[in-house]
């Protein structure tokens, strides 16, 4: 071998020796928009040597049909936490190993233990706590102190928005004629079916979206939302007053919760979701998506506003009022039915 062929040799080895320490891992999640803070990605990247990739879904059920048509290739999904016994059983998540998450185990806030499925985090935890409740323009409309449902009735409200979501929009109709908001019972369903029907002879539109800048523009006054979302829109818009209350009877909450998936990189899966229970990560989080995070630890980090915030942070008074919406099971055909019933109706 000439001097030249073994030169070029060792140069094409070292070229492959290097790009192979050189490439990164990447973590891929699959996620709701808008809902991790960015700047805790690049310093996730920083710190592990890696990449992130962020896909966004905008509904539980069309991830869930995406990722049964065959849509692998992510390490982490943000489910509803009503919807990971389904993707347990459709055998798609990984089990969690709590030995590798000492943030979690150590800063977990058991305030929230109650509304836990799955209170051991075998297959899944928790990432944020949600509440629904009748956001308004309060320069448009005057409420009561002890706000009820049944406002939504009343025909001297106009630009109303209701939620476009089978488990919010039934639940709460569940709620508020003293049922469970996981009621699998067909006589209970026709009652809270009239119920919204008739919120839904006041509504404009149903939307999970768009309500929070109509909210703002007052193209709509009063709209059924998310906790998060209303202080999102009080963040940006400070001075448009918006307010947001659970009504007397009870609502609906929920968490979003972390899962790994089965064949998805399990390593680097653990280390982000423990990275995001670290106290000064999941302060900074909380701040960004306005949402509680059920992280103890992070509270001594946080501003006296907002620990204060009723929104971010809710009392037990208002804990106590509220129903985690849980896995149905077979139950789902009933609700599909209804739900159906309910868009089919002018």
């Amino acid at each position: 071998m000439n001097k030249t062929s073994l030169f070029a040799l060792v140069a094409t080895a070292s070229i492959v020796l290097f790009s192979g320490c050189d490439k990164k891992q990447t973590l891929y999640v699959y996620n709701w928009a808008e809902y991790i803070e960015p700047e805790i990605i690049e310093q996730f990247e920083q710190e592990n040597n890696c990449k992130v990739s962020i896909d966004n879904f905008d509904s539980n059920e069309a991830m869930l049909a995406k990722l049964l048509a065959g849509g692998t290739g992510y390490d982490v999904v943000f489910p509803t936490s009503y919807i990971v016994n389904s993707m347990k059983q459709h055998d798609l998540l990984a089990r969690i190993d709590k030995s590798k998450l000492p943030n979690v185990v150590i800063n977990f806030d058991r305030n929230y233990e109650r509304f836990l499925e799955n209170k051991d985090f075998e297959w899944s935890v928790p990432y944020a706590f949600g509440m629904t409740g009748i956001a308004w323009r309060n320069d448009k409309v005057e409420f009561p102190t002890n706000l009820s449902w049944t406002v939504l009735a009343n025909n001297k409200f106009k630009r109303i928005c209701l939620l476009d979501d089978i488990r919010e929009m039934i639940g709460i109709g569940l709620k508020v004629n003293g049922f469970s908001v996981n009621s699998t019972n067909r006589v209970e369903h026709e009652k809270a079916l009239n119920t919204i029907l008739a919120w839904k002879k006041n509504a404009i539109k149903l939307d999970n979206v768009q309500y929070r800048t109509e909210l703002v523009s007052a193209q709509i006054y009063i709209s059924l939302g998310y906790n998060s979302d209303v202080l999102q829109v009080k963040d940006e818009s400070p001075d448009v007053p918006i307010e947001f209350k659970i009504p007397v009877e009870g609502s609906t909450c929920c968490f979003d919760e972390i899962v790994i998936l089965k064949n998805g990189n399990v390593e680097l899966a653990h280390k982000f979701i423990d990275f995001l229970y670290r106290t000064d990560i999941a302060a900074k989080n909380c701040k960004f998506i306005c949402s509680a995070i059920p992280n103890s630890g992070m509270k001594r980090l946080m501003d006296k506003d907002d620990l204060e915030n009723e929104l971010m942070f809710p009392t037990d008074e208002i804990l106590n009022k509220l129903e985690m919406t849980c896995d149905l099971g077979d139950g789902i055909e009933l609700w599909n039915d209804t739900w159906d019933r309910f868009k089919a109706t002018k």
